[in-house]
């Protein structure tokens, strides 16, 4: 047959014997073929790449050699034994190393060793010193013991089989049935060196640590070895003549059914774990690899519980760990707000109750300061729950679009005074900086948080450089990559020249709480505030910092296409007017003291207000004739929440201005659909003026442009 270099390679490479150390089965038949030819040399030789190795020898030390210089490389090419009587005398051979030079062979006979499939894998060959001739009797002899390699080599490939391939057990039994055939043409010395290696093929039968199984095509067990009562307690009398499905778990046994089905198509090779019954009645998970072959199955089943045990204990602790971790978070969280409002919950109960205790006694003069102290705690409560909000990105946001380097222009002078005079502040200002789309107020905020972290971080002072570019992100390249969308983004960059910061602190830069700051010097919820604000405006946040070579922290924030006019043109509203004649406005909202703040601002400024608690009761004004000229509700209502209220009220009444007040909303977190036109939000807490304002405003504008009305 014809045949490659690659298919002649892939046929030795089934045996995995390359480079293996000495077998006493392959040296005794090349030790039997200098005996019988009386020769001082023998070679079992197997063709690598390029070279010739020797796994049996006698009379020669050599390992290996190039196949140029082998005179075996000639035998693959023959059928039947090569021999040469005088090598010297060959132009072929006479100028090889080891004819012209030590050790000077002159004799040689070889035969090829050819696998079934017709592929030559090596040589058995025999040479001497001085020329001489190959008798009948001789060539007979290394006939036999070439086939008899070749059963040595096939036998071994089935035994090799258990640990990587199972498609050799296909052609186990061919090969045992081949061995009995080549006893009858060998001597009694060949004859017992056969019976010798049936046995330890026998051995490895009994010596298996993997099950072993024959069984017929129904899955009725013909055989089994004895591995099977050391790892679930059944004895081959047990199992013989029952079939393979009476000890596979219920729940599997679909699963063993359809591979076994996959078997009888010829579609077999992967591994299948099936849990297995114990004669004790536990289970063990083993992973099966089977074969169809001449009527019968054959199997072979590995053991993994423990690695199965190992790995879902791993998988607990792992689970765990993941659960300690959250939980340290969220007691680290707790933590943190329960000491900062306590410390503002005391200013707040104490100053009212010394109001109280100022007005009983008639001392009204000094209430001023306690109502400013009150004031002044609320404020607090209000600005960590807003930082809490902006962590956790549920804050609900005003994103417009923004001029960055008018905003930092305009921040410097308030900037200036922050820092102090021993810190310089320069700006690197992008001249066409695009427009960014982010909340205004929140991006100030931000970067005033950030400069004042720069300040304390360069106690003996320093430089603080704010730069702003345009950036087109294309890949991963910011420290926070979960949700990264690469395109354009506006760049705002805050480098200072202070301490810097350890890697071990800037693992932790964002966790709520966490501060290098002393005592009651910081909250830490500084950088986590920013970094919800930044995610949840799409954008990203990168820090770089290095111990006493500063730190740098980039804002990554999306471009906004739009005009210049367009976004001048959004100004502070103006001081709001007093309510027009018969202006009416409906209030829903179920904490009595809100409502009742709302409405006596509302009433104050000249409005007509009706109010409502919840759905039941808002539901009969939208369907009476009151005139209701703007709708002030919560989100968060019993029943059906605001949202919906506003759209049955639009039902009923299209058009009608609807002002959504919001502590807390997933919904409306970016404002993005949860929003109409002539909806907007205002967030708890707010301020009397605030609320007179958007008030006045809404009803000013018209609903249909979201212009002012003429």
């Amino acid at each position: 047959m014809s045949w490659t270099e690659a298919d002649r390679l892939a046929a030795l490479e089934r045996y995995r014997i390359l480079d293996t150390p000495p077998e006493s089965t392959f040296d005794d038949i090349v030790r039997l073929v200098a005996q019988i030819c009386k020769t001082p040399v023998a070679l079992f030789g197997l063709f690598a790449e390029g070279r010739i190795w020797f796994k049996g020898k006698v009379g020669f030390e050599i390992h290996e050699m190039p196949i140029e210089e082998s005179i075996c490389s000639a035998t693959i090419e023959q059928k039947d034994i090569f021999v040469i009587s005088d090598l010297s005398k060959e132009s072929r051979f006479a100028n090889l190393p080891v004819v012209a030079g030590h050790p000077h062979f002159r004799f040689y006979a070889g035969w090829p060793l050819i696998t079934d499939a017709g592929y030559p894998i090596g040589t058995l060959c025999t040479l001497d010193y001085v020329p001489r001739t190959l008798t009948p009797d001789e060539a007979s002899a290394i006939r036999a013991l070439g086939r008899q390699m070749m059963v040595q080599l096939e036998l071994r490939r089935a035994l090799v089989w258990q640990e990587s391939d199972v498609a050799q057990l296909r052609r186990t039994e061919e090969f045992l049935r081949k061995t009995e055939e080549f006893r009858r043409e060998l001597n009694a010395t060949l004859e017992q060196q056969i019976a010798e290696r049936t046995r330890e093929r026998d051995r490895m039968w009994f010596l298996s640590q993997d099950l072993l199984l024959v069984a017929r095509f129904d899955g009725t067990i013909v055989a089994a070895n004895p591995a099977w009562h050391k790892t679930l307690g059944w004895r081959e009398e047990d199992l013989l003549e029952r079939s393979v499905f009476d000890f596979i778990h219920a729940e599997d046994r679909t699963a063993a059914q359809e591979e076994h089905d996959q078997i009888l198509q010829g579609l077999s090779g992967k591994r299948v774990p099936l849990r297995h019954r114990h004669a004790n009645g536990t289970h063990r998970l083993l992973s099966w690899t089977n074969i169809a072959d001449d009527g019968f199955i054959h199997a072979i089943g590995r053991d993994i519980t423990p690695e199965h045990e190992t790995a879902r204990a791993l998988q607990r602790a792992e689970e765990a760990l993941r659960q300690s971790q959250k939980m340290e978070a969220i007691g680290q969280l707790t933590g943190g707000i329960a000491h900062d409002f306590n410390n503002i919950l005391t200013g707040i109960v104490g100053s009212l109750e010394l109001m109280q205790r100022r007005i009983a006694a008639g001392r009204t003069a000094e209430i001023g300061r306690y109502v400013n102290a009150a004031i002044t705690s609320a404020n607090r409560a209000a600005a960590l729950t807003h930082r809490l909000l902006a962590f956790a990105r549920r804050q609900s946001l005003d994103p417009k679009p923004i001029d960055v380097n008018h905003l930092v222009v305009s921040m410097e002078d308030l900037l200036r005074r922050t820092l102090g005079e021993n810190i310089a502040i320069s700006t690197a200002l992008e001249p066409a900086l695009w427009p960014a789309f982010s909340d205004a107020n929140q991006l100030e905020s931000a970067l005033l948080n950030l400069i004042i972290n720069s300040r304390d971080a360069m106690p003996e002072g320093g430089k603080l450089t704010i730069i702003t570019r345009n950036a087109e992100l294309i890949g991963s390249g910011t420290s926070d990559d979960e949700g990264f969308s690469p395109g354009d983004y506006v760049e705002i960059s805050i480098a200072d020249t202070g301490t810097g910061m350890a890697p071990e602190v800037l693992e932790k830069v964002f966790d709520p709480f966490f501060t290098t700051k002393p005592i009651g010097q910081g909250t830490g919820l500084g950088l986590s505030m920013i970094y919800g604000f930044v995610r949840q405006s799409n954008g990203h946040i990168s820090v770089d910092s290095m111990v006493g070579q500063g730190t740098v922290i980039t804002l990554y924030l999306p471009r906004h296409y739009e005009t210049e006019d367009e976004i001048r043109g959004s100004a502070a509203p103006t001081e709001a007017p007093r309510a027009q004649t018969g202006e009416t406005v409906l209030v829903i909202e179920d904490e009595d003291a809100v409502r009742m703040l709302v409405i006596e601002v509302l009433e104050e400024l000249g409005y007509t207000v009706m109010e409502a608690i919840d759905s039941k009761t808002a539901l009969p004004i939208f369907e009476s004739d009151q005139r209701i000229d703007l709708l002030v509700t919560d989100v968060g209502l019993p029943g059906l929440n605001g949202r919906q209220l506003a759209e049955i009220a639009r039902e009923q009444r299209p058009g009608l201005r609807v002002l959504f007040m919001t502590g807390y909303t997933q919904a409306a977190a970016m404002r993005g659909g949860f929003l109409e036109t002539g909806m907007e939000m205002i967030t708890k807490p707010f301020t009397v003026d605030a609320l007179a304002t958007r008030v006045r405003e809404m009803l000013c504008r018209d609903v249909a442009t979201g212009d002012a009305a003429s």
